[in-house]
């Protein structure tokens, strides 16, 4: 949204407003134009950016275009392609009649909806609908369009004759061309659904030659857009994640059907996804650790000057409504902070950080191979819409299975079983076995062989399956572990006296659990497997010396809980509040962290007043073995504009996003540590924030490997604050 308000600004600085004022459309978009924080909102300000424009002018019009293509994005992300559609079509009449009719614009996107939808009659009828239109359609912002939209007709039209059993040589070449004008040279990833529904139909062709040659430029405009998110500040949206997962998946299945499989079979391409699931934050802060201090200073550099740039701009649009020079004038300044972004990222490419800096997130399977002990085994994995890749790397190999099961059935499995595990959901649900085993016979099964030595598993999940504790996969399918819960035996929380349970568990052990097999360790990314395996291997001088923080100053309430009400509201850290100011206090974390400081020679305890954002990040935390957070975790997104997984502190100035009692992930990261482990004893630390809603990130996790810990011990489900 931000650079809708630029664009505005940008034009009336060339102007005086009218009688001193702004129209207020005008005016309402461009505050408007800065506020989203979630797709719920973006939908929100869209709508009204759609619905309260008054177009009189280019700059109007072409905002206006923008702003239904990116609502028709939002609505395909929520695979609704209808409402993505609609948005479009319903709104022809808003753009067309005008001096510069941009309805040809909207008209090529409703084709490619209807792609990606599979449905090629109706692409091909909105696509000569284009046609019919473009050739008499004028103007400068329009001769920019046209450019854009040449790659995506060929493309099309490719599809559409292959679809139609056309000349497949010729809807090749045609494909090809339309590649090469989307993707060569340019860094975006607008193009990526329909590519990949070009190379999905080859695929269904058998024609697997054609879809592996088109797959490589497309994997290096995702590489080029890594790129640019690092530098550039560019985002990645969710339903560019998935598409770019489904043309990476599409290309290590013909790569194998064209007997072009790598000698790791793309265990390599594969981790070009690792940088999907990160917030952007964290990726920056891990990128320039890996850099070095000159580099990394230039990219700070780079973020100061966008902030400033972004706060002229809030500045005007504060001041916008009065007619004088400062208010005005405001092109010279952006241009000039543009221009000093420009050199920077001229260093920075001549320093050698260009399209290959997602490499610094790519370990070969030699090294992972390396780093692995006798006993250990990797397992990783890749899940697209149409199949789902496993890996595993031993101390004799690197081992692949994929099976025909996409990500729409994974997450009905993995809704099962954390349903069973929510304790606001699990009253009288019975544990799926069913759900349990068939996640295991994707994952597991295909390796008994190369796992029969093996006691350790290392995991580094797919962000769809980084929810689950896979302890709980067993290769059984119909053993009854026992009967329905009725109720919750004895617990005295905050807010509930007294609850009581009857769990019948004689038979839960007849299972083969996996964690009966295996010592199980999580790890967010492969990249992070390997550098936490480098420090341990360094042999530092081992530290007897433990940190806690927890119990601190809040101030909510939590009134009794009805029977029916009980599950919902039990007392469970990280999720009472969507306020920090309203969520309970933890005393009994204090006790807690208390009991464990005893087990070591030196320890040092902050509570209350002492456990604040600015207290934390004056200490030295390298002197610590052990660091341990008993507190709330929010998960991204579950307080307004926090877009990160967080821990709660005391929170001492809400204006201070360095003191107002959220420490985020990218916070967590900037820490000093040097632990042999972190101990998180919150809700759901572990989970992934992947929906919809929240950036994909493995948990807090991630965020405390790359401050230096060397292992974490997280939950996977709501803790009751007693136990």
């Amino acid at each position: 949204m931000h650079e809708i308000a630029e664009g505005l600004i940008r034009e009336i600085s060339k102007k005086p407003a009218k009688d001193g004022l702004l129209s207020d459309d005008l005016a309402r978009k461009m505050h408007l134009a800065n506020l989203a924080q979630n797709p719920e909102e973006f939908e929100n300000i869209y709508l009204n950016v759609i619905n309260n424009t008054n177009i009189t002018s280019e700059v109007d019009l072409f905002n206006t275009v923008l702003a239904l293509e990116k609502l028709s994005i939002i609505y395909l992300a929520q695979g609704d392609y209808q409402k993505s559609i609609d948005i479009l079509v319903n709104n022809f009449n808003k753009v067309s009649g005008k001096e510069v009719d941009l309805t040809p614009a909207l008209m090529i996107r409703v084709s490619v909806s209807y792609l990606e939808w599979g449905d090629t009659d109706k692409a091909k009828v909105y696509l000569d609908k284009y046609k019919d239109l473009v050739d008499n359609t004028q103007g400068e912002f329009y001769d920019l369009l046209k450019n854009e939209f040449k790659g995506r007709v060929n493309l099309i039209e490719g599809v559409i004759d292959a679809k139609n059993g056309d000349n497949i040589d010729s809807s090749y070449a045609k494909m090809q061309k339309g590649i090469n004008q989307m993707f060569k040279g340019k860094s975006s990833n607008e193009g990526l659904p329909i590519a990949n529904a070009m190379m999905q139909n080859f695929i269904q062709i058998g024609r697997f030659d054609y879809a592996y040659e088109m797959s490589k430029p497309i994997i290096e405009a995702y590489k080029n857009n890594f790129n640019d998110r690092l530098l550039k500040g560019v985002k990645i949206s969710t339903h560019e994640k998935e598409s770019i997962k489904n043309v990476l998946s599409n290309f290590i299945y013909v790569a194998e059907k064209t007997d072009k499989t790598e000698l790791d079979f793309g265990f390599e391409i594969m981790q070009l996804a690792a940088g999907l699931d990160a917030s952007d934050a964290l990726i920056k802060t891990i990128y320039k650790k890996k850099i070095g201090l000159d580099a990394s200073l230039l990219i700070d550099k780079l973020e100061v000057l966008r902030l400033e740039k972004k706060m002229i701009i809030k500045e005007k649009l504060s001041k916008i409504t009065s007619n004088n020079d400062d208010a005005l004038d405001v092109n010279s300044k952006l241009d000039s902070i543009d221009s000093e972004i420009g050199l920077i990222q001229k260093e920075l490419e001549q320093m050698g950080l260009g399209s290959n800096s997602i490499n610094l997130f790519v370990s070969s399977a030699k090294n992972v191979i390396d780093m692995l002990h006798k006993k250990d085994a990797l397992l990783t994995m890749l899940v697209s819409k149409e199949r789902t890749f496993v890996w595993l790397v031993t101390s004799n190999g690197v081992y692949r299975h994929h099976a025909n099961i996409g990500s729409d059935v994974i997450k009905g499995n993995i809704k099962k079983l954390l349903s069973s595990l929510n304790p606001s959901q699990s009253s009288g649900i019975r544990f799926p076995m069913e759900a349990s085993s068939k996640l295991y016979d994707l994952l597991i099964r295909p390796f008994e062989k190369q796992l029969k030595e093996i006691d350790r598993l290392v995991i580094a999940p797919d962000s769809i399956l980084s929810s689950i504790p896979f302890s709980i996969l067993s290769d059984v399918k119909d053993v009854d572990i026992g009967e329905k819960i009725d109720y919750i035996d004895t617990l005295s929380t905050r807010g509930i006296n007294k609850v009581h349970a009857n769990i019948s568990a004689s038979n839960i052990n007849k299972n083969n659990w996996l964690i009966n097999r295996f010592a199980i360790t999580i790890v967010p990314s492969i990249y992070s497997y390997i550098e936490s395996e480098k420090l341990s291997k360094i042999g530092l001088d081992p530290k007897d010396s433990f940190i806690g923080i927890g119990n601190p100053i809040l101030n909510g309430t939590i009134d009794k809980a009805s029977k029916q009400q009980l599950v919902a509201h039990i007392n469970t850290r990280g999720s009472i509040s969507n306020f920090v100011s309203e969520m309970a206090p933890l005393p009994e974390t204090e006790k807690e962290l208390s009991m464990v400081a005893k087990s070591f020679s030196k320890s040092d305890l902050f509570f209350g007043e002492n456990a604040t954002e600015v207290k934390l990040k004056e200490i030295d935390l390298s002197q610590y073995s052990v660091v341990s957070f008993a507190t709330h975790a929010l998960v991204s997104n579950e307080i307004e504009s926090i877009v990160e997984p967080s821990l709660i502190l005391t929170p001492v100035d809400e204006n201070n996003p360095n003191n107002d009692g959220i420490l985020t992930a990218s916070e967590i990261s900037n820490l000093k540590l040097d632990a042999e482990i972190v101990l998180l004893s919150a809700c759901n630390t572990a989970s992934s924030f992947g929906e919809s809603n929240s950036q994909g990130l493995s948990g807090l996790a991630n965020s405390f490997f790359n401050a230096g810990a060397r292992s974490l011990l997280v939950s996977y489900w709501s803790v009751i604050s007693e136990s």
